[in-house]
C-alpha cells in the first residue's frame, strides 16, 4: 500500500494492491485510519491491482466510510479491475462511496492529484 497526497490536504490517494482479505486487513485498516486520521478532504483508493477483496475487507472499508462521514471526508474507490468491480456491483457498494473509472477520476481530481505528486 502507498499514499500519495498533496500539500493542501484536498486529496490523498491510497494505492492497493494483491487480495484484501481477513489474513492482511487489520494491517490496512491501521494505515488507512492513520490516513483518515489527517482529515483530508478526500480520501481515494485505486484498486487496479487488487486481484481479490473478501467480505472482512468489504466490511472493514464500510466502517471506514462511516468514520469518515462522520469527519466529512469523502471516500472514492476507482480503477477498479473488473473482477473487483463484479463483487462490488453485485453487493451495491455504490449506495457506500463514490466508485469512479480511472478516466472519470482523472477528469474530476487529476489536475490536484498531479500538482501533489509534481517534484
Amino acid at each position: 500500500m502507498r499514499a500519495k497526497k498533496n500539500n493542501s490536504q484536498k486529496i490523498t490517494v491510497i494505492v492497493l494492491s494483491g487480495s484484501l482479505t481477513l489474513a492482511s486487513i487489520k494491517q490496512h485498516e491501521e494505515k488507512w485510519e492513520q490516513e483518515l486520521n489527517k482529515l483530508p478532504k478526500n480520501l481515494a483508493f485505486d484498486f487496479f491491482n487488487v486481484t481479490f477483496i473478501d467480505s472482512t475487507a468489504i466490511g472493514t472499508l464500510v466502517k471506514l466510510f462511516n468514520e469518515a462521514q462522520s469527519r466529512k471526508v469523502k471516500i472514492i474507490l476507482f480503477n477498479i479491475n473488473p473482477l473487483v468491480q463484479e463483487m462490488f456491483d453485485s453487493i451495491k457498494l455504490e449506495k457506500f462511496f463514490t466508485i469512479l473509472s480511472k478516466k472519470d477520476f482523472d477528469a474530476l481530481y487529476d489536475k490536484i492529484y498531479k500538482r501533489a505528486n509534481a517534484v
